[in-house]
């Protein structure tokens, strides 16, 4: 895992000769020329000779009190052809900007591309903006897709800037069916800058035959069904002979970072195995079905220490899956750095997955490459530096994908994708259709813990990923008819940045209980309807120092998180099926995935399942709401049982640091607050479920 952020699309253009573009930078030479002849902007050239400010053709922009006239006009003394240009006035203090007449937009077309060229100039060197905004409706306003927003560098002299949008690789046209274009003389608010534009100018070209992306929003998609029905209670109705579907327990797994981690665990940069006991009987215990490392093949990081080599890496992973109890094909074996700035050549990649065959280590899920989009994030100074373009990444996925599977036809090739954006999400999918086995997403909630309800948090936020998830899978099938891909999520988890912008490590409302049901609840649903074949959340080990993410605290060998507890329980709740069910439950509204749209879902979601001798019912139920508490009863036709288990997870501080030295205040035994009553040859279990809280049950058979 990398910090990330996901603003608007920030693409930096300091040159005439970069341009931003999915098959990579073009020089301007390699562009087709740019001419007049069909351009679709109104007065580009600025020069209609009229008394107007802004020009014709030109509209102010942003907030109201940014909008002076004076700032925007036709500037006939400095200009770099013809009669005129545009003068931009940008004061301190201000953030207005400039556009083109919404009036006359550019009416985008299915699989077409926009070569844009202008020329521009300022006062005295600064960063203006430049950028491409997208509109559903202009009447009213309704936001889409901006196919671009980047920062251009800007000297005094005329500098000409060119760029390419894409449909359906930076926008579509069936969601942006407006764009405008907009300039700003600088982006950052504190800066005083003048700045000039003349020769406007946009041509529209026909992309080739095949080139045009699938639209998510145009697949059919059904929802996850949440088997329940709006109620003022959970009740729930089952029938243990209605079993058989199997239980995804790959759902519950947890990713370590590096084998020579940032924490110096669990090996040091020599090779050494230096877990301690204590951590290492934790990690057991959470019998982990799904783990993950990436960066095996860059050990270790630390320049002045001898690299490993392939093979010395490849048994140290070994080594670890022994140690912990993991079969070897269930870790997830990432070989390169994490973020991203080298890569391994092919031939690295098959000596890799040679050496593992001849040494019967079993590895069978390859991940090309963590987060090869790292580039794209707020903070990604220093990141990304191995694929400057996604077609860089899907060259390489065909050539490592060949390697492996040329020594091994029935390993597992993973692709890395950023389901935000499309360039390096779909664009990839379709680009690299045949080399990949399955799809690493990192389906991280991103909303601000800070700033958002408990209830969206842990329930809107989930719903809204759920379908994320359907949606790539949706993709994914279209791209690849003819044979099975899945997803594997090999880093996942809350990822809210703190109350004043610390990094997500730093905020603890992503490991505390807030964190805990949103992951619970996220479980809840993998496990049981499976949108995916496995989930590895993120992290095994970290320091007290940060507790975002953390399940153990190497500093602290004997403490343990609230991610810890509810992973130790959960994986214990998973049988061997999946008992299905109907009943009610409260529901709640919240936000959908745009605009003005909204989902519905229980508040109440909970988990069924059985043993493979059917003595036994796990049920793990989540409740969503910080306020209200749930009464609750369970029928489990076909079944007679007692309880032998009842464990509740909960706190009440939104704030708690999600470390604990005992874990006795956030899990409680709760065995007196449940009834269970035998009922024929069904069992009936009533109670009710605490507002914020994770409960597990354990029904055995009666003797």
């Amino acid at each position: 895992m990398l910090l990330k952020s996901f603003p608007s699309i920030l693409l930096v253009v300091t040159l005439v000769l970069k341009v931003p573009s999915g098959a990579g930078r073009l020089v301007a030479s390699e562009l087709p020329a740019v001419t007049a002849s069909r351009n679709l902007i109104v007065n580009g050239d600025l020069e209609r000779d009229e008394d107007r400010k802004p020009p014709f053709g030109w509209v102010m922009w942003g907030a109201q009190q940014y909008k002076n006239p004076e700032y925007y006009q036709r500037d006939t003394q400095i200009r770099r052809s013809g009669k005129a240009s545009l003068r931009i006035f940008h004061p301190k203090n201000t953030a207005g900007y400039i556009v083109t007449d919404p009036e006359s937009a550019i009416r985008p077309e299915p699989g077409m591309a926009y070569e844009i060229s202008f020329f521009a100039r300022a006062d005295r060197p600064c960063q203006g903006r430049f950028m491409v905004i997208g509109y559903q409706s202009i009447r009213p306003f309704i936001d889409a897709e901006s196919p671009l927003n980047a920062a251009i560098s800007l000297d005094t002299q005329w500098r000409q800037y060119r760029f390419e949008i894409r449909e359906s690789v930076d926008f579509f046209a069936e969601s942006s069916r407006y764009l405008i274009l907009g300039f700003q003389a600088a982006g950052d608010p504190r800066v005083e800058c003048t700045m000039w534009v003349d020769d406007v100018v946009v041509i529209p070209r026909r992309m080739p035959a095949g080139a045009r992306l699938i639209n998510p929003a145009t697949l059919s998609i059904t929802p996850l069904p949440h088997r329940l029905t709006p109620g003022a209670s959970l009740d729930v109705a089952a029938d243990l002979r209605q079993s058989g579907r199997p239980a995804l327990k790959t759902a519950c797994g947890l990713s370590f970072h590096r084998l020579v981690g940032f924490t110096g665990f669990p090996f040091d940069a020599k090779g050494e195995y230096n877990l301690p006991g204590e951590l290492e009987m934790a990690i057991r215990e959470l019998r982990l079905p799904l783990s993950r490392v990436y960066g095996v093949g860059h050990e270790p990081p630390q320049k002045d220490q001898p690299p490993w080599s392939i093979e010395m890496a490849i048994d140290r992973l070994a080594l670890l899956c022994r140690r912990i109890n993991l079969p070897y094909e269930m870790m997830v074996v990432e070989l390169e750095e994490q973020s991203a700035n080298r890569k391994l050549p092919p031939e690295t990649w098959a000596q890799a997955v040679r050496y593992a065959r001849s040494k019967g280590y079993g590895f069978r899920y390859w991940e090309v490459s963590n987060e090869p989009y790292s580039q794209t994030f707020s903070n990604s100074v220093g990141m990304g530096g191995a694929f400057p373009t996604s077609d860089d990444y899907v060259a390489h996925v065909k050539a490592v994908s060949a390697a492996i599977r040329k020594v091994d036809p029935t390993a597992q090739v993973g692709v890395a994708i950023h389901i935000g954006r499309p360039r390096w999400g779909n664009y990839i999918l379709k680009n690299a259709a045949g080399s990949y086995d399955f799809a690493v997403a990192h389906y991280y909630g991103f909303e601000n813990a800070y700033k958002s309800s408990f209830e969206e948090l842990v329930l809107g936020q989930n719903y809204r990923v759920l379908y994320r998830i359907q949606q790539t899978q949706a993709l994914l099938n279209a791209y690849n008819p003819n044979r099975r891909v899945y997803q594997l999520d090999t880093e996942w988890g809350m990822h809210s940045s703190g109350p004043n912008g610390e990094r997500p490590d730093y905020a603890n409302r992503n490991g505390n209980i807030i964190g805990v049901l949103h992951r619970a609840i996220r479980m809840i649903y993998y496990v049981r309807e499976q949108p995916l074949a496995g989930a590895s959340g993120w992290q095994m080990l970290g320091h007290s120092r940060g507790l975002g993410f953390d399940i153990l605290v190497t500093d602290q060998p004997s403490a343990r998180t609230m991610l810890y507890w509810l992973y130790y329980h959960f994986i214990r709740h998973v049988g061997d099926s999946v008992v299905e069910f109907q009943g009610t439950a409260p529901f709640v509204t919240m936000r959908g995935l745009a605009g003005d749209q909204q989902i519905e879902g229980p508040m109440t979601p909970l988990l069924l399942t059985t043993d493979a001798q059917k003595r036994q019912v796990f049920c793990v139920l989540a409740n969503g709401s910080w306020t209200q508490d749930v009464p609750c009863r369970l029928l489990i036709k076909n079944f007679q049982g007692r309880l032998a288990f009842a464990k509740l997870l909960s706190d009440d501080d939104l704030d708690r640091p999600p470390l604990l030295t005992s874990p006795n205040n956030f899990v409680r035994d709760v065995s007196k607050n449940w009834n269970v009553e035998i009922d024929g040859g069904a069992t009936q279990v009533r109670g009710t479920l605490p507002a914020h809280s994770v409960l597990f049950l354990t029904l055995e058979q009666s003797r």
